[in-house]
């Protein structure tokens, strides 16, 4: 598609009137980005700080590619809570102990280089780590565009002490 013709004074004047939208909304993403990665850091490192049995917390983070007619929107999915295996006892799939924390031994996966359980915060009883969660959650729900400039769409972000991993996601 060809630029609409207008005389080279005007058409100069839009042309750096766009230029500097552009770099306006560049600087603005690129603060998001600095500033998000800063605050929501902030809340996990007192989060941890709270809970030192927490070794991570792990959400998915995405625009869906179909939403049944509705708009597709980001969105930042429910966190989980990673636990390590020796948490809830030893570290054996079988462990009964892991009921405690709301996970079956078929949930445990590998995060941190240990077998781990992530927990969500759907468990009937509000343990002080889920609430305190649920607390992160909905204050990030309200900065859906900073979550999306700081780590990006269709991934899968994972919180510990040492900081933020991003992996790429495939979603339905």
């Amino acid at each position: 598609m060809s630029k609409p013709k207008m005389s080279s004074g005007r058409s100069s004047a839009v042309d750096a009137a766009f230029a500097e939208m552009r770099a306006a909304k560049k600087s603005y993403k690129d603060l998001l980005k600095v500033q998000g990665k800063k605050a929501v850091g902030t809340m996990f490192e007192s989060f941890f700080q709270a809970h030192p049995d927490v070794i991570g917390v792990t959400w998915d983070q995405y625009t869906p590619y179909f939403n049944d007619g509705d708009a597709c929107t980001f969105s930042v999915n429910e966190p989980a809570v990673v636990f390590k295996a020796e948490a809830g006892g030893e570290e054996d799939e079988d462990d009964d102990d892991w009921e405690g924390y709301g996970a079956r031994p078929d949930d445990l996966k590998e995060y941190f280089g240990h077998k781990c359980a992530a927990v969500s915060l759907d468990s009937s009883e509000k343990k002080a780590w889920e609430k305190d969660l649920g607390l992160i959650y909905e204050r990030i729900q309200e900065f859906d565009d900073v979550m999306l400039a700081t780590f990006g769409d269709h991934v899968s972000v994972i919180a510990s002490r040492k900081g933020f991993e991003v992996n790429e996601q495939d979603h339905d």
